[in-house]
């Protein structure tokens, strides 16, 4: 009868644990990458993987921020070097560059080429800048971290949905 009592109070607890961890928030973090010299925010929900740049098969008469295409495990992913589509210098692949698998939800699985992975970022520690955004529409916010480094927040489906991004052909 002892052990029948500690069974239901157990069960009691953790049905409330339960019931408490799925109203709880969830905790979002973010993958720090850097593009060019800019540090970018991009949410885990939306980073499907992150990978070495594979490798690529050219896709002529598209636009020069589109790498090629690339066949990962069976799934075809056009991979966009991010820095010359946002206008920079092209991002030279070094050992410590990645690709950033997205976009797989909406339909159009693509990669972005970084120059290196930063780590992993809470919301909680960084400081949401005040005023307008660059006007950019795939990006969400601008922050500050605890060292004052600037940070872009992406929008992975805003960045799919414009657009610009859509169309890479000539």
């Amino acid at each position: 009868m002892k052990n029948r009592t500690r069974l239901l109070a157990y069960q009691q607890e953790l049905t409330e644990r339960l019931r408490a961890s799925a109203s709880a928030p969830i905790a979002t973090s973010l993958l720090g990458v850097q593009v060019a010299d800019d540090g970018w925010l991009i949410d885990l929900r939306d980073a499907g993987e992150i990978l070495s740049p594979p490798p690529l098969v050219p896709t002529p008469l598209t636009r020069p921020w589109l790498l090629g295409m690339a066949n990962v495990r069976s799934a075809f992913f056009g991979i966009v070097d991010f820095a010359r589509f946002c206008g920079h210098d092209p991002t030279p692949i070094t050992a410590q560059s990645r690709v950033v698998l997205g976009g797989s939800k909406l339909g159009l699985p693509f990669g972005l080429l970084v120059s290196c992975i930063l780590g992993l970022k809470r919301p909680e520690q960084l400081e949401r800048r005040s005023g307008q955004v660059d006007g950019v529409p795939w990006i969400v916010a601008e922050y500050r971290d605890v060292a004052g480094q600037p940070w872009k927040r992406l929008d992975m489906a805003g960045l799919a949905l414009h657009a610009e991004f859509r169309h890479a052909a000539l």
